[in-house]
């Protein structure tokens, strides 16, 4: 991926860390190549702005409860520079939407609770027998109706 990057130092629970591989796992089965955080993240950080939309903030707000962004684990990404962008334009969307004031490193955190929503949904119906691209398509689905 071209494009300046930004480096992240992060410093986050242990859950949060399991929250970050299991990401990276998900990403790397899904394209079938070893992937990163840096690359789950890139790939996803345009599509954070609907994030907002898309989920009940009690939900949102169950899942920063446990999933806690603070913690002792350290790590730093490097994304891209737009990624970072995207991310903190959509943190006040995400703040107005909860009711509460949220950090970076926890609109990061919905963007990859979003992103293993849909990754788990896609992989429950291809067990079921679906092919990947209906799979998704009724993930979609699925969404839609979450959202009414």
């Amino acid at each position: 991926m071209g494009g300046q990057q930004k480096h992240i130092s992060l410093k986050v629970s242990d859950y949060y860390f399991r929250l970050s591989t299991e990401a990276i796992r998900l990403h790397s089965n899904q394209n079938k190549e070893f992937s990163s955080l840096e690359r789950v993240v890139d790939d996803r950080a345009q599509a954070i702005d609907s994030i907002a939309l898309q989920y009940d903030p009690e939900d949102m707000k169950e899942h920063m409860r446990l999933i806690p962004s603070v913690g002792n684990t350290e790590f730093g990404i490097c994304i891209l520079q737009s990624s970072e962008q995207s991310i903190s334009d959509a943190i006040p969307k995400l703040e107005k939407a909860m009711g509460e004031s949220i950090a970076f490193k926890d609109a990061l955190s919905l963007l990859l609770f979003d992103y293993i929503v849909e990754a788990n949904a896609t992989e429950v119906m291809t067990k079921l027998g679906m092919n990947y691209k209906d799979a998704k398509s009724y993930r979609n689905l699925l969404k839609k109706r979450t959202i009414m």
